[in-house]
């Protein structure tokens, strides 16, 4: 894949000379661009193999729905 160059620009498994800190890095990286350019960034972390165990799926898909219409309004 690696030859034929089939991975996309942002994956950074099963490539050589990544890993999870350099990953890492360039979401930094991007974070402090984006802070330099004065542009808004969140950053969103979820611990998904406990997620969905506790939380209630109707909350969980009222919440993905609120967020849906937050990244549809236009700049």
């Amino acid at each position: 894949m690696t030859n034929c160059d089939l991975y996309p620009p942002l994956q950074s498994v099963y490539r050589k000379c990544y890993s999870n800190k350099t990953a890492l890095l360039n979401v930094q990286n991007d974070i402090l661009m984006n802070v330099d350019r004065q542009h808004v960034t969140l950053l969103l972390l979820f611990y998904l193999s406990a997620a969905f165990e506790t939380v209630d799926r109707t909350i969980l898909l009222d919440l993905w729905t609120i967020l849906s219409y937050l990244t549809c309004v236009p700049y």
